[in-house]
């Protein structure tokens, strides 16, 4: 081979080993426009939605996680598809701060703007609520595992507007063990009887996980610390909550059981409780059972 052509090759070679340069973020994966205005001139992209879109009755689905995209997104359908008469529903999948800008998760997040996210989620909520109330429809908040936390906590900060709210497998006071733990990077789980918490090991090796990785796994823990460090039946204390049905699991190992004081408080301010002994998982779905045999009602 002639010398200019080995030193043609060579530089091709040595450029096609040089480090890649890092690509910037790619907004597109959120499916969602996204900026730092978390509150858009048009009130409609703080959801997305399935269903009848025309139905008087509104169902705004609050997920757990907290996750970077909305399950209805990711996968095409969710476990509320299960709730009878689903499809005759307007069904708004609410967007969370960090479903709509998941750079929350890449980056260096702090506990305040932890809490910043936070209370623009629960604004979230309430705008999505006067949005479908001003257009006199029948509103019905669902809020499942983190998304069980959303309500308590939009409701410590703006008026009860829905006309109902249905919480499950979430919790009205966290105790301190796990918010600590969240607040530094972790999490913990509890034991079958709901009430005994197994702190994460905060000396283990962390090395099989990449820096991002471990990054996005503390950002969300500091979400739960920030929506979960509020004591909610002080917050809530002068509340009339019989617009509230309350689903939880005796043995949930992720968020733990209701304490009797917890459950004491709900049913003093007029909310109905329902224990069931499935774990955090089927709490949803022992909810859509209870609607299938008509014990209880979806609609007020």
């Amino acid at each position: 081979m002639p010398p200019k052509a080995i030193f043609f090759l060579f530089c091709i070679i040595c450029v096609s080993c040089q480090d890649p340069k890092p690509k910037p973020y790619d907004s597109s994966k959120a499916n969602t426009p996204q900026a730092t205005n978390y509150f858009p001139n048009d009130t409609t992209a703080l959801w997305v939605t399935d269903g009848q879109k025309e139905s008087d009755t509104v169902l705004i689905i609050c997920q757990g996680g907290p996750s970077d995209s909305l399950g209805i997104i990711a996968k095409g359908k969710t476990p509320y598809r299960y709730i009878p008469n689903y499809n005759s529903y307007n069904i708004a999948y609410l967007h969370q701060a960090q479903t709509y800008d998941p750079a929350i998760f890449s980056k260096d997040f702090t506990l305040r703007e932890a809490e910043k996210a936070i209370e623009h989620t629960a604004e979230k909520l309430h705008r999505a609520t006067v949005y479908f109330k001003n257009r006199d429809k029948t509103v019905v908040v669902i809020g499942n595992s983190f998304g069980a936390y959303i309500i308590p906590k939009t409701l410590t900060d703006f008026p009860a507007l829905a006309d109902r709210y249905v919480v499950l497998a979430g919790r009205l006071t966290d105790p301190d063990p796990i918010v600590k733990q969240h607040v530094k990077g972790y999490n913990g789980e509890y034991l079958e009887d709901g009430l005994t918490y197994v702190p994460e090991d905060e000396h283990a090796d962390l090395s099989e996980y990449s820096a991002s990785e471990i990054q996005a796994y503390r950002a969300k823990q500091l979400l739960k610390a920030a929506i979960g460090q509020v004591d909610y039946t002080q917050t809530l204390s002068d509340k009339d909550l019989s617009k509230w049905t309350y689903f939880y699991a005796t043995n949930d190992t992720h968020v733990g059981r209701l304490t009797e004081a917890e459950i004491a408080f709900l049913e003093s301010h007029g909310a109905r409780v329902y224990p069931t002994s499935d774990g955090h998982y089927e709490v949803l779905y022992r909810f859509i059972d209870r609607l299938d045999d008509g014990s209880i009602r979806l609609l007020p």
